[in-house]
Formats: C-alpha cells, sequence, structure tokens
C-alpha cells in the first residue's frame, strides 16, 4: 500500500510568470485508516511526501525512500533511507534489471491491472482545476485469484508549470516502478495531468481501508539543495531486496 503515485501528462507553456530557473515542489500527506484483520491492529497511517520537479528530472522523497529519475543523465536512483542504501539503473525502468532473478519473477506474475476512464466531474484544488477519473485496479494471481482491489477517485490538472513532456516520460517510468502491466500504464497515458488528490478504498477479505493522499502545498522555487541527487553519504549496491520496497 506503499506505493508511490504518478501519471502523465501533455506540453503547456505557463512559466513565464515563474521565477528564473524555478521548479515545482509539491507537498503532499498520505492517510490511510487504521484497520483490523487476522487478529492484528494496525494503526493509521500518515505520510509526508515531497515532490520535486525541475527540467526533465524527478524528486520524490518519503521519510523512508529517496527516488530521483533524471531523464538526461537516463537513470533511476531508488535510495533506502533507513540504511542509507541506493540501486541505480538505467531508464526505461525494469525490475529485471534492480531485482535478483526470483524476485523479479514473482513481481512479473503479480503486476496491478487496472481501467481508468473521466468520471465529469471538476474541482478546484490548490487555485488549481482539476478533472476527475475513477480508476479502478487489482492484481491477479497466477490463479487468477484477485486480491489487492482498489477503487480510485484521482483528480488531475495540467495547470503546474513544469515540462509536461519530460513529465510524460517521467510518469511511464514511475508507473513501471509500481508494477503496472502495459495496459494500464497506456489507459493511463491516454489522459493527461499530475494528480492533486487521490482518494482510494482497498478492498480486502471481507472489509475496506480507505487512504487519501492529497497536495497541500505547491512551490515554485530553485530547491535550497541538490534534490536530484542523493545524499553523498549513501552506499551504492547491485540489487534492491524486498525490506527496500516496502519502505
Amino acid at each position: 500500500m506503499k506505493t508511490l503515485s504518478f501519471v502523465l501528462a501533455i506540453l503547456i507553456s505557463c512559466a513565464a510568470a515563474l521565477p528564473a530557473g524555478a521548479d515545482t515542489c509539491l507537498k503532499q500527506k498520505r492517510h490511510m485508516d487504521e484497520y483490523y484483520y487476522g487478529g492484528t491492529i494496525t494503526p493509521e497511517e500518515n505520510t509526508d511526501i515531497e515532490v520535486w520537479l525541475g527540467g526533465k528530472k524527478m524528486a520524490y522523497i518519503t521519510p523512508t525512500q529517496y527516488i530521483v529519475v533524471d531523464l538526461g543523465n537516463n537513470a533511476l536512483l531508488f535510495g533506502n533511507k533507513r540504511d542509507s542504501t541506493y540501486v541505480e539503473t538505467k531508464l526505461p525502468f525494469d525490475w529485471n534489471d534492480v531485482l535478483d532473478e526470483g524476485t523479479a519473477e514473482m513481481l512479473a506474475q503479480y503486476r496491478t491491472e487496472g481501467v481508468v476512464k473521466e468520471s465529469g466531474e471538476a474541482r478546484n484544488i490548490q487555485g488549481h482545476n482539476c478533472k476527475g477519473y475513477l480508476v479502478e485496479t487489482w492484481i491477479e494471481s497466477p490463479e487468477g485469484e484477485r486480491f489487492n482491489e482498489r477503487i480510485e477517485t484521482v483528480w488531475m490538472t495540467t495547470g503546474l508549470a513544469i515540462d509536461w513532456e519530460a513529465y510524460g516520460k517521467i510518469g511511464e517510468n514511475a508507473m513501471k516502478l509500481q508494477n503496472y502491466d502495459e495496459a494500464l500504464v497506456a489507459a493511463f497515458s491516454a489522459f493527461e495531468g499530475y494528480p492533486l488528490l487521490i482518494d482510494s478504498d482497498v478492498y480486502m477479505k471481507g472489509f475496506s481501508v480507505k487512504s487519501v493522499e492529497e497536495t497541500v502545498e505547491i512551490i515554485e522555487a530553485q530547491p535550497e539543495t541538490d534534490v536530484y541527487s542523493l545524499p553523498t553519504y549513501f552506499t551504492r549496491k547491485d540489487k534492491l531486496t524486498m525490506a527496500d520496497l516496502r519502505g
């Protein structure tokens, strides 16, 4: 359930009013309700997320992960902040390049499938006009059983002053990082925008869990530090582990 949230967009021109060299920083909050299952209570989860978009680069920063997509250098960096390690791989992103063979084969069998369609609704979020999209996703086991079923309302805007052509390519790699199958990546690619709000219901065995990921602040500024590089004390390794993926 800790996954990342990225979509695609189109080219628009609205950067003239920005400070020279300004990047876009989106501060987001993700909340998941408490739930009880199998005799165990999982407490509510609240996570602060910071996303930086500048030129052909994106940085996605949480308390446990630091992910950088750099189109100019054709690279993706996946950092684990808990043990200060990272893996670097070329683009386009491919799980086979960053996982051991057995884990990569397992993920290939459990890719997220889904459908995306316009809801016909609109709303204003943080001063930006957003269109609503209905998204249904699930994972189907090799035996045909569906699990991790999720119904989402996603509100996307094309009003951010970013390089939309670059963001489209960044988004494709980000969706592959979420283990979306090719059809779901293509379904998202048919629509435009960046998600400012994602309202989700995740269905488990006999109950559902509510989660919300919302943008609470949008800043146009130059980052004070190089957010598109990992801290120098991070140590490179060859492969990611399941602990890295869980965050």
